[in-house]
């Protein structure tokens, strides 16, 4: 089951790993050597730019721009989350939605195995995919910095826990789709699902920086646990924002079990 679930994985792990590669490249380069010194001389003396900074970092930077903006920006960049988000969500709504979709199902509850073997199984390519997603993006970063100014360069130990963070992200993701997937007979519903409940997530985090009565509900966003530019600064590991994210990821897998393993499914 294992080796099934690889081989299943590993396409879309490879094109979207290599997309992020090219895309951390960019950013780690183009940010700190083409953006930094025009964006903090022209645009960071007016109000709504910073504001606008500070919700996508969820940190104050009417400090000025740092080489910790910079680097934090490269990984709370919108293009980078929604591509961890989308292997998270193309990947744990396989089974069973997909299977169901494909009409694939009774082949594979066939298979001397239980359903919570054939779900761990899943799971364990699917929390190694996103260590590899992780490690390209890291290396694409990585790569990028190299050919930026030393004086623009973050300390690794800085960005480590970081990229901790962005995986626990992906892991809390990935246990929402599975419990989604858990529930219906088709694909396209559940990663529809699960893609509204992250723009949600995203918009409740935005907006919540900006209106008050929402600050409220904050803690009920995904990215309220994810914070770059804060860990950039302090260089501290969010152990707490970690397990939260972690629970809230393993929880929602292991209620998507509690369902697959009690649900008639049938693809006639």
């Amino acid at each position: 089951m294992l080796s099934k679930s690889i081989r299943e994985i590993w396409p879309v792990t490879f094109a979207l790993g290599l997309v992020a590669l090219s895309l951390e490249a960019a950013l780690a380069y183009v940010l700190p050597v083409k953006f930094q010194a025009d964006f903090a001389d022209q645009w960071m003396k007016l109000g709504f730019v910073q504001n606008i900074m500070r919700i996508v970092l969820g940190a104050d930077v009417s400090g000025g721009i740092g080489p910790e903006v910079m680097a934090a920006l490269a990984w709370a960049h919108p293009a980078v989350l929604a591509l961890f988000f989308a292997h998270a969500i193309i990947v744990c709504t396989r089974i069973p939605a997909g299977e169901i979709d494909r009409g694939t199902a009774d082949t594979l509850l066939a298979l001397p195995v239980s359903r919570w073997q054939i779900l761990c199984s899943d799971a364990a390519a699917w929390l190694a995919a996103g260590v590899v997603l992780v490690a390209l993006a890291y290396g694409g970063n990585l790569l990028g910095g190299s050919a930026a100014p030393p004086s623009s360069r973050v300390a690794s130990e800085r960005t480590l826990p970081v990229l901790a963070n962005l995986y626990c992200l992906y892991v809390a993701s990935g246990g929402i789709a599975y419990m989604a997937s858990s529930f219906g007979d088709r694909k396209g519903r559940a990663m529809t699902g699960v893609f509204i409940l992250v723009l949600v997530s995203f918009l409740l985090n935005y907006l919540s920086q900006l209106w008050q009565p929402l600050e409220r509900f904050a803690f009920l966003s995904l990215l309220r646990y994810y914070q770059p530019l804060t860990l950039m600064r302090s260089g501290g590991w969010p152990i707490s924002d970690m397990l939260t994210l972690a629970a809230v990821g393993f929880t929602a897998w292991a209620a998507a079990g509690a369902v697959f393993s009690r649900r008639d499914i049938a693809t006639a």
